[in-house]
């Protein structure tokens, strides 16, 4: 009964339980009671792994900014609960309060998760390589009905909405790292890159091209000479494929073809006004303890019409310089590990893509706050040294 054992590990089922809860809205009702018993079941466990991981002496330097983040957010975001009560005394809306927290640790948190299960030898390579399909279909799932969301939103007479369709399945591209094959890797690659294309969001597709480029280059380097032909061919053929499916696809939809124009006339979506209106109120309406701690967790709807959309905007109006050294500290940290030679190198090339992944959205997105299940994973693995060929080669940094 040994297989019994090991596809009901608390692994195996604490990634079932996250990707039941990413079907609400595709098998039962958003808000239902079974999301509620779901989200705490998750949030329990990783409340638990979070504590274990943190007591460890030995562990990659990343979980250092790790760490200052999630404590960060718990402490403004236990004030924001204190002061304002049951919902957030927002400017121009009032979520309730405890979105906040909810937002951050259901995106951090997952990371301490994977990387115990990973350590405790019950989230290996092969583990991840079974769930990947998995994923692609949840991602896809979560796809439609974010798309379906937003159509029905526009429809009613909103103008405040964000597609974030094309960032869940970009957050798939990382875990193809988990496959051996190369031509299995990138067959999962253009599944994904053509969902971004399809989700039609600039941003998403910026960052997508610029990591697949980086993977490339990682392909390249790594491959025997005997495979770079297969390979070359593979890309040829990869290319040609996603040219013909925007010129009979995506470059006869007129939406898609204005989103073009936009980008080329430098067209930011009123992004830059937004950024702009938050530094002028940073400069200008902040007091000097403002400036150095921020307004409070959820401070740009307090005093905008709407979240930055951007994570460093997000920090500078809600933490402060505070907020910002915060972040500085988790991205440095971030790329000390990438640069640990012991980790090994195949787990360190996925790292860079997650990094930098990561690092670009957060000038585009909310990225901090939007770490999925599905790069958790690879994190948690990666940086356990757990995407090596041999086992040799794996880091037990017990």
């Amino acid at each position: 009964m040994k297989w019994i054992r090991i596809l009901f590990n608390q692994c195996n089922l604490y990634i079932f339980c996250w990707c039941l809860y990413l079907l609400q809205g595709t098998i039962y009702g958003v808000g239902s009671a079974i999301s509620v018993i779901l989200f705490f079941l998750i949030l329990f466990f990783s409340s638990f792994h979070l504590i274990s991981v943190f007591k460890w002496k030995f562990k990659p330097s990343y979980f250092r900014g790790l760490e200052c983040l999630v404590f960060l957010f718990i402490f403004y975001g236990v004030i924001l609960i204190i002061s304002d009560g049951q919902y957030t005394n927002g400017l121009h809306a009032q979520p309730p309060t405890i979105n906040y927290l909810k937002r951050y640790l259901s995106s951090l948190l997952p990371v301490f998760s994977c990387y115990y299960f990973s350590r405790k030898g019950l989230l290996k390579r092969n583990t991840l390589r079974c769930w990947v399909p998995v994923f692609i279909v949840v991602a896809i799932a979560q796809f439609f009905r974010e798309q379906r969301e937003t159509i029905e939103a526009l429809t009613s007479g909103r103008e405040d909405i964000t597609n974030n369709a094309g960032y869940i399945v970009l957050s798939l591209v990382p875990c193809m790292c988990v496959f051996k094959k190369w031509w299995t890797q990138l067959i999962g690659i253009v599944i994904c890159f053509v969902f971004v294309l399809m989700g039609m969001k600039r941003g998403a597709i910026i960052i997508a091209a610029i990591v697949i480029l980086i993977y490339t280059f990682q392909q390249f380097r790594s491959l025997p000479r005997s495979q770079l032909v297969r390979y070359c061919a593979g890309i040829a053929i990869v290319g040609a494929f996603t040219l013909n499916y925007l010129n009979d696809t995506l470059f006869q939809n007129d939406y898609f073809n204005h989103r073009i124009e936009e980008t080329l006339e430098g067209d930011s979506s009123g992004r830059d006004e937004i950024y702009s209106n938050f530094v002028n109120i940073y400069l200008y309406s902040f007091d000097a303890l403002q400036k150095v701690f921020g307004i409070g967790a959820e401070g740009t709807i307090k005093v905008g019409t709407n979240h930055a959309h951007n994570d460093w905007i997000e920090a500078m109006i809600d933490q402060g310089i505070i907020g910002i050294i915060c972040y500085v500290f988790y991205w440095l940290m971030f790329y000390k590990s990438i640069k640990d030679k012991k980790i090994p190198r195949k787990s360190r090339d996925a790292l860079l893509l997650l990094f930098v992944m990561t690092l670009l959205k957060s000038f585009f997105s909310m990225s901090v706050s939007g770490i999925t299940i599905y790069m958790a994973c690879t994190l948690g693995l990666s940086l356990y040294g757990g995407l090596s060929d041999s086992e040799e080669e794996r880091v037990v940094r017990c």
